[in-house]
Order: structure tokens, then sequence, then C-alpha cells
């Protein structure tokens, strides 16, 4: 036995639509049900993972960058010669300019190398093949120390380098319409020199950037 009163019922089953009901009870009181049939839908899984960036204060990963102040300031002719300063990365080498970096033990297939987050595999192959990447053109190393597969494809199992360089900067954000920059570099106790040339210019609405 029900009391009469204010009551709210929920009619659900598994394949038809759920129903609520408002229902004022009073004596002999009969209500006929009638439920809708409806397509079982299950709701999606989604599995993400961003490489947008972010603070590396905030980032759960052992992450170094090297700012492009910090390239300046490094007297190394090469991206590999570079990366031997970062804390858990070493070199495997075949000469002063042909060398990896290796990263918790592991190098060629194992790790990852991104240019602008395009992913470069010829430094993969053999000791003899090195990251076809220019250090005068990066404007920021960041070396992610560790697996990272699930982001970065089955090759990130020791870790990821990736170089950004510089993007090329419209008129409307204070670019000049053309311009040159040369760098050069000198070692004494190698007799080794290095340098690159960059000539750059911009548009009102696109910049571009030859180095």
């Amino acid at each position: 036995h029900i009391p009469a009163g204010h009551y709210q019922m929920i009619c659900s089953f598994v394949g038809y639509e759920t129903i609520k009901y408002e229902i004022e009870l009073v004596d002999n009181y009969r209500l006929n049900i009638q439920l809708k049939e409806t397509i079982l839908s299950i709701p999606a899984i989604s599995v993400t993972a961003t490489a947008s960036p972010r603070d590396i204060l905030t980032s759960s990963r052992t992450v170094s960058v090297l700012t492009k102040d910090d390239l300046n300031t490094m007297n190394v002719n090469s991206l590999s010669g570079a990366l031997n300063s970062v804390p858990g990365v070493q070199l495997t080498s075949q000469g002063p300019l042909v060398a990896k970096p290796v990263i918790r033990g592991m190098t060629n297939q194992r790790i990852v190398m991104l240019k602008n987050g395009i992913k470069h595999e010829a430094q993969q192959w053999s000791n003899h093949h090195t990251p076809e990447t220019d250090l005068f053109e990066a404007s920021q190393l960041e070396v992610l120390r560790g697996p990272a597969s699930l982001l970065y494809g089955s090759g990130a199992i020791g870790g990821v380098v990736q170089i950004i360089t510089n993007t090329p900067k419209t008129k409307q954000e204070g670019a000049p319409s053309f311009g040159v920059k040369l760098t050069a570099q000198g070692f004494t106790n190698t007799e080794q020199g290095a340098g690159a040339v960059s000539v750059f210019g911009a548009a009102q609405h696109y910049g571009w950037r030859i180095n």
C-alpha cells in the first residue's frame, strides 16, 4: 500500500527510452506505461595526448630545454655537441661532426628526433648517419628523457629530441623587409671552423627565410 501524495517515478529498460513521471497519487490511481524503443549507444572513449606548449614546471616528464641564448654561448659546432651538455644525454660519435645523442643508454631506433613536430628518421639507421639539422637554425632544443611512445610513436623508448627553428615573421609583427645574418665560429685546438648564412624577409602578411 502506497499512501496518497506527490511522487516522481522513473521507468527505464535496456533498449528503451527512459521516461519520468510526476504523479499526484490518490485512491484507485491507475497509470499505463509504454516505453519507446531506442538505439543502444555506448559512450565514446577518447584517448588523447597533446603536444601543445606548456610550462616546464607543470610537465610530469623529465624535460631539459636549451634556449637560443644557451646555444649562442656554447662553443660547439653541431647539434649533437649542444645536446652533450644536457644531463642524461651522451654522444656516440664517428668523428668531430658525425655524432648522435644517446638518452639513458638508448640511441638510433630507440629515440625520436623531431624538427618543429616533424619526425626525422635518417639518423636512426647507423652510427654514420647524423641528425640532418643545422645547429645554427635552431632557436630552442628540448630533450625529453624516458619513454614517450604514446605521444611520439613506437621509437620513443629512450626519449625525444625536439628542435624548434626560428619562425619567419611578417611586417605586422615588426620584421624587416629584407635581412642577412652571418654566423661564424673558430676552434683553435682542432683548427676547425663553422659558419652559417641566413637570408630572410617579410611582407605584410607573410615572412620567409633561407638558411
